[in-house]
């Protein structure tokens, strides 16, 4: 069975990233903004898990999400991915912050499509679990 750990998130994320940053072609500046923020955007899904690298960081909010909806519900969906964007935007603008966030989530909800578990991507609609 395939599980992730935050460490391995990072990595595939950085790694991915890192191709994507290629197409991109961004400044000396906007790179390491982007490589700084692809790590929480890859570690921001598992938040509602209180025992992950994040969820222990912030712990009263990762318990609240756990109780409402359980791991790998909402925070792997694209209802999630939606609210992130647009949140992102609010706080940095549509800027290299927000994109290197934005990668990073996606790329975590990616590769836990490839686990044997799946993510429900039309969280709260369905909680049908997507596999590749």
């Amino acid at each position: 069975m395939i599980i992730l750990n935050y460490r391995q998130h990072i990595i595939f994320a950085l790694f991915v990233g890192w191709w994507i940053s290629l197409l991109l072609n961004f400044t000396t500046t906007e790179t390491i903004i982007y490589f700084i923020c692809i790590p929480f955007g890859a570690l921001l899904p598992d938040v509602d898990k209180g025992n992950t690298k994040l969820g222990r960081k912030v712990k009263p909010l990762s318990k609240f999400i756990n109780k409402k909806v359980r791991h790998r519900t909402l925070t792997h969906s694209l209802f999630f991915i939606t609210v992130l964007f647009y949140s992102s935007v609010i706080a940095f603008g549509i800027n290299i912050i927000s994109v290197g966030i934005m990668v990073g989530c996606v790329l975590h909800i990616f590769f836990d499509m490839i686990t044997p578990m799946g993510v429900p991507l039309a969280y709260p609609f369905s909680n049908r679990r997507f596999r590749l």
